[in-house]
């Protein structure tokens, strides 16, 4: 028999990592930790968000949920077989948990007036002049007097997951449409999907990653290429190109106005034939576009003859909308309210 003699050193060593592989244990699980704050730093978690960020701990279903409520389950994907559902489809199918509008804030995503002041989740003009607004779970088309149609559901009738992150349409001679939620897209051409979406956004964008709150398209002209301006959480933006012989300075230089009126009508005056894609570096908009509006939240470019580019391009940051008219350049910050959605915002 051997008897095995640690010094104190040793043995405080020891103790130190039995109690480290404890608490790692202990983190791994959510006995004991469902709803409590998030906590930079652990393993996985267990707050009634962790869902929605793909980061819950194994267990937190098993442990923190249950199968009638929508406690802890908000953002949840579907799954077969469930008492009710939690996911944002689930009202589509009248399938949902009892408190499912409570718990979830469900009710905001399916607010079906357009003009009650809640910030849209993107805007887009469409190859045909068609303005569709998204917001929440639902989409409206407004005609060329900047009236809303009734709301319909996003999923339902575009086959996108909601709400979405941002939306925009090339200002090229194809016209189409992209819709982006989390590191995926969906293209769209005269509003029928193209095959094989979803795909990553790094696939057609050469590596564009992290969470997009808007995108701007821009068209090319005789001395510059067509270019699409991703906006990203924290200030921060990205332009991509349809060359790849682009230059690393961009800017947005161009005179703020307070309206955003003009008829919609495509412009087919600056196209350009499909390319590939390069993509800039990314560029604090703090620092670099002094009295920007920031956060962008969101953008759109709508097409107006009577512009010299053919386009109006309006930044919404959060419920208030600046928009430029010239070449793109800032040099002022004045603003107005989003809800009047350039235009008169009048109930359908």
């Amino acid at each position: 028999m051997y008897l095995l003699y640690f010094s104190e050193n040793e043995l405080i060593s020891i103790f130190l990592i039995l109690i480290q592989a404890v608490d790692l244990q202990d983190q791994a699980t959510c006995r004991g930790r469902c709803g409590e704050p998030f906590s930079r730093g652990r393993v996985c978690h267990c707050d009634y968000s962790c869902l929605f960020h793909n980061e819950c701990c194994e267990d937190f279903e098993s442990t923190c949920t249950t199968s009638g409520s929508c406690v802890g389950r908000c953002g949840e994907p579907f799954k077969r077989g469930q008492q009710c559902d939690c996911d944002p489809n689930c009202v589509l199918y009248n399938q949902c948990c009892p408190d499912f509008q409570t718990q979830c804030n469900a009710d905001d995503a399916n607010e079906t007036d357009l003009c009650n002041g809640q910030p849209i989740n993107g805007v887009t003009v469409l190859l045909n002049g068609t303005m569709v607004v998204f917001r929440g779970h639902l989409f409206w088309t407004l005609d060329v007097n900047f009236t809303p149609s009734p709301a319909r559901r996003i999923t339902e009738v575009w086959g996108v997951p909601s709400p979405i992150d941002a939306v925009f349409t090339r200002s090229n001679c194809q016209g189409q449409t992209y819709i982006i939620k989390g590191n995926n897209y969906w293209r769209f051409e005269n509003g029928v999907m193209d095959p094989g979406y979803p795909k990553t956004l790094s696939v057609e964008f050469n590596g564009l990653s992290g969470k997009i709150t808007a995108a701007l398209s821009v068209p090319a002209t005789r001395r510059r290429p067509e270019s699409i301006y991703f906006f990203k959480k924290g200030y921060i933006f990205q332009f991509a190109c349809t060359s790849h012989h682009y230059r690393g300075k961009h800017s947005l230089n161009a005179r703020l106005v307070l309206s955003c009126r003009g008829p919609l009508h495509y412009n087919r005056g600056n196209c350009l034939l499909p390319t590939e894609i390069g993509l800039g570096n990314e560029i604090n908009i703090k620092l670099t576009w002094k009295g920007f509006p920031s956060p962008v939240t969101t953008a759109v470019s709508t097409p107006n003859p009577r512009k010299s580019e053919g386009y109006d391009y309006c930044i919404f940051s959060n419920e208030r909308i600046w928009v430029q008219v010239t070449s793109l350049s800032v040099h002022s910050s004045t603003g107005q309210s989003a809800k009047k959605l350039s235009a008169e915002c009048t109930a359908a």
